[in-house]
């Protein structure tokens, strides 16, 4: 049994369990009811912006209905509300982008194809400088180990994006788009080449019925100590390191995936020159 001092020991343990929960609730009902008051504060925004704008032709007004969507996103994500890459961008997949991120933005179907067409561009761009850089260490245990340098062109690359969306979105609504996706271009783009990239296969078995050999991928990039992006009003994304702020860290691992040998040639055409069989 318990003697009273043990009791009271207890009964003091738990009485101070219950106010940290009854801290944490208020502390969380501070912040829903801050987040809700964000949220109010920026549709009001929005709409009195669409108002001031009313008069504005069918055809700017289906502009300005994409920019206020990005400026209330952007604005939503550096109050940290959202996260950029919580947005629907390009298919992990298959780099290609995504039918919801159209959807998002509101693009006309011309708007769209010349979107489109300037994303294939910069990835076909990218990919002939990773493949004038890569090369392949084997394992003796069968993995393949891809090591590509940093290489030049990226700011260009990156140029080239920014201008199609500033002529679609103006300066201000390529600022906020920006803000919501220099980092998942700068994901799948490679880092624009500024970095070191690693890919790393480990043989996990064969897949049925073709027999084909199954990999688990690991990516290794450069971590830089800022993300890599243009910022408001900055075109360029070598803005930072001709500025000699952007430091280096070594390599982390960003993530990983599984696919055979002909979808990682799909997926990274830039290295299937090297890929055994591969083109």
């Amino acid at each position: 049994m318990f003697g009273p001092r043990r009791w009271e020991r207890k009964l003091a343990e738990a009485e101070t369990v219950v106010e940290q929960q009854r801290h944490e609730l208020t502390r969380l009902r501070a912040r829903r009811a801050e987040l809700k008051r964000a949220g109010e504060a920026l549709a009001a925004t929005r709409a009195a912006e669409i108002t001031k704008r009313a008069g504005a032709t069918a055809t700017t007004a289906a502009a300005t209905g994409v920019r206020e969507n990005l400026l209330l996103l952007a604005e939503m994500s550096r109050r940290d509300l959202i996260k950029g890459w919580q947005l629907p961008f390009a298919n992990s997949q298959t780099g290609e982008i995504e039918p919801a991120f159209f959807e998002m933005m509101g693009l006309s179907a011309a708007e769209r194809v010349r979107v489109e067409n300037a994303w294939r561009d910069a990835r076909q761009k990218i990919d002939a400088g990773i493949g004038a850089q890569a090369t392949l260490e084997r394992g003796g245990d069968g993995s393949l180990t891809f090591h590509v340098g940093p290489f030049a062109g990226g700011e260009a690359v990156y140029d080239g994006l920014r201008t199609t969306m500033e002529s679609i979105l103006g300066r201000e609504g390529a600022d906020s788009f920006a803000t919501l996706f220099d980092e998942q271009m700068a994901k799948e783009l490679v880092q624009f080449g500024l970095g070191e990239w690693v890919l790393k296969l480990d043989p996990m078995g064969t897949v049925a019925p073709t027999g084909l050999q199954r990999y688990r991928v690991s990516d290794s990039r450069t971590a830089f100590s800022q993300p890599l992006g243009s910022g408001p009003g900055s075109k360029s994304v070598m803005a930072t390191p001709r500025n000699g702020t952007l430091r280096q860290s070594g390599l982390r691992t960003i993530g990983s995936a599984t696919m055979t040998l002909p979808d990682f040639s799909r997926r990274h055409p830039g290295l299937a020159k090297l890929v055994p069989g591969g083109d």
